[in-house]
């Protein structure tokens, strides 16, 4: 009987421990920001009604995450947005709201020539908020979730940023932008004065396997724990 109870105690702590070793090896990896800065040129654009916010061909000078900073040479920036759904007034400007749809994708130069940078497509509802600041830059601001289709390798390489695995991955993205329109649902177009790309990945979410080991590992020690207070070990008298 004793044999018995010390086998079934050593391959409960057994699953136990196995499980929470591959926890922790599969534990969520900490969010890591990508940031490029725009320098000037370009255009941006929006037509109003349901036609899409756009920028084109807006330069791209840097990339960084806070630590590391790479110059790009040659940064190049294509961005739209879904159709308009709607808007309203804020106490700072006002706030526009776009569809799922559009896309994000630069390219540059951090060393090995030209290469696509990033490319990713907006997976959510996403909203344009205008405008902070003061004249003649008033600063506005796109957010809205991105499905991250592809990192160039050496480049999430210096930065530490986890590229996404293939099917691409959700990640936050916040566009800044030094020039704005002044009402709400206006047509505008101006030069893109500047500003930055900000992504960030989002940390992995553990794998039901994972968790299941975890769980059948506490359960099985609860199960043993309240065997041995219901049968107390039986010490031998000579």
């Amino acid at each position: 009987m004793m044999n018995l109870r010390r086998k079934l105690r050593t391959a409960i702590l057994s699953v136990f421990l196995f499980s929470s070793l591959t926890l922790l090896f599969n534990s969520p990896a900490l969010a890591v920001p990508i940031v490029f800065n725009l320098g000037y040129g370009g255009t941006v654009s929006y037509a109003g009604g349901n036609s899409a916010f756009m920028t084109t061909n807006g330069a791209v000078t840097s990339v960084g995450n806070g630590s590391t900073t790479l110059s790009i040479v040659g940064g190049d920036l294509d961005f739209a947005t879904g159709n308009f759904i709607g808007g309203g007034a804020t106490a700072t400007g006002f706030e526009n709201v776009y569809a799922a749809g559009g896309s994000v994708t630069i390219y540059g130069d951090v060393g090995s020539g030209s290469v696509l940078l990033m490319q990713a497509d907006f997976a959510d509802t996403a909203t344009f908020a205008c405008c902070s600041g003061s004249s003649p830059v008033l600063v506005s601001s796109f957010s809205g979730l991105l499905d991250i289709a592809y990192v160039d390798p050496t480049l999430a390489a210096a930065l530490n940023f986890n590229n996404p695995p293939v099917g691409g991955s959700i990640a936050q993205v916040e566009i800044f932008f030094g020039a704005s329109p002044t009402t709400s649902g206006t047509a505008f177009s101006g030069i893109q004065g500047g500003g930055a790309v900000a992504v960030t990945d989002t940390a992995a979410v553990p794998e039901p396997t994972t968790l299941l080991l975890l769980g059948s590992g506490m359960i099985a020690i609860g199960i043993w724990s309240r065997r041995l207070k219901g049968n107390p070990v039986q010490t031998k008298t000579k």
